[in-house]
């Protein structure tokens, strides 16, 4: 007959190799616990038996590892949902255009503040290894993209990991990495309140220099020209957007991008000096320029004809993104359709401004009829 397995008074599996502990200090009574880590939980706090099951009286993990825990759960979460929401609201300290290692941070964070709150093997080991990419990645990302979201997390969620990932912290330093660590999500809210004010500020003072209608006729050229939705026609008069002699001039305050309209004389939209000029006069100031994408400028459909588009970009002072488009007008000209504005809002530039590019000029009814009659 084989003898009944005696169960650990812990966590209620079977005892390979019991551990005989004193019950409470009292060397008299003793408890069996399979091994050191269930005896290391039963001495960090009394473990009751009710019918038989083991019941914790303090759950894992404790202080520091708890902090730890909360620290990667809320940095995964803000991750995974901040992306979607930074599209909807404006949030300053998080990337405009999360890439796939943004997300990935987040997952990679949830899994280690799984595994701390399960006490896994070396997770304090990961914990410390996420951290120290992470400040690899925020000092690249950095660098590149000169976004105030990465400076942020470098200087308070990577520290604050390190600082309970490290050595054996006590609750002074617990304490320490949680107010640092703090600075972040509260900086995250009052940011996108901020920035929500400001939006509504700049969208009053944009509409108030503006068109009421999303497209305007230029009767003198006889020329329509038209804006997606959240841009906005600026008046003659208005001084948001400062270009001389431009024909027309947008812009999408929510995304800080603007369009301008040129007429050019001596203009053919196939011929490449075209591009060559654009180049010139975008690095003017000394500025380095160059073609983003396709080395070659691409056809474009518009109600105007066939014309030629190109995106150009911009590294210093700040990372800006243009998208040109030249389209025939009249004998011998053109008109050229610049569109952009920092290269975080990439996404929007690809869109609204190719968008405007093929559809935002128009020739006006009249002088359409007038052009048909004209030609023989």
């Amino acid at each position: 007959m084989r003898p009944v397995a005696t169960k650990c008074h812990v966590c209620g599996k079977p005892v390979q190799k019991p551990l005989q502990i004193p019950v409470c200090g009292e060397p008299s009574i003793r408890i069996t616990v399979c091994s050191a880590r269930c005896r290391d939980e039963y001495v960090a706090g009394y473990v009751e038996t009710r019918e038989g099951r083991a019941v914790r009286m303090l759950s894992r993990p404790r202080g520091p590892g708890l902090v730890l825990a909360a620290l990667w759960g809320v940095y995964g979460l803000v991750h995974l949902a901040g992306g979607p929401l930074a599209r909807l609201l404006s949030i300053p300290l998080l990337p405009a255009q999360p890439g796939p290692e943004f997300y990935s941070g987040g997952a990679a964070a949830l899994l280690v503040a799984y595994a701390v709150v399960r006490e896994a093997r070396f997770a304090r080991y990961f914990s410390a290894g996420l951290a120290v990419v992470g400040l690899v990645f925020a000092a690249l990302a950095f660098a590149r993209s000169r976004q105030p979201a990465f400076v942020a997390e470098a200087l308070t969620v990577f520290p604050a990991a390190l600082l309970l990932s490290l050595g054996d912290p006590g609750p002074r330093r617990a304490l320490g990495a949680l107010a640092l660590f703090a600075a972040w999500p509260a900086a995250l809210i009052v940011t996108a309140i901020t920035g929500l004010s400001a939006r509504a500020e700049r969208v009053e003072q944009v509409a108030a220099e503006s068109y009421p209608e999303p497209s305007y006729d230029d009767a003198r050229n006889g020329l329509r020209f038209s804006v997606p939705d959240g841009w906005y026609i600026l008046r003659e008069n208005s001084t948001l957007l400062p270009h001389e002699g431009a024909l027309f001039r947008a812009v999408r305050p929510d995304g800080h991008l603007s369009a301008t309209v040129h007429d050019r004389p001596e203009c053919d939209p196939t011929d490449p000096a075209q591009l060559d000029r654009v180049l010139r006069g975008l690095s003017a100031d000394g500025s380095s320029v160059g073609l983003v994408g396709d080395p070659r400028p691409f056809p474009v459909d518009s109600a105007l004809g066939e014309g030629r588009s190109f995106f150009v970009g911009r590294q210093q002072p700040q990372p800006a993104l243009w998208y040109v488009v030249f389209l025939p007008w009249s004998r011998g000209r053109c008109l050229e359709l610049r569109c952009g504005g920092s290269a975080a809002h990439e996404r929007l530039i690809r869109t609204d401004c190719v968008q405007l590019g093929a559809r935002g000029l128009a020739s006006l009814p009249e002088a359409a009829s007038a052009t048909r009659t004209a030609t023989p």
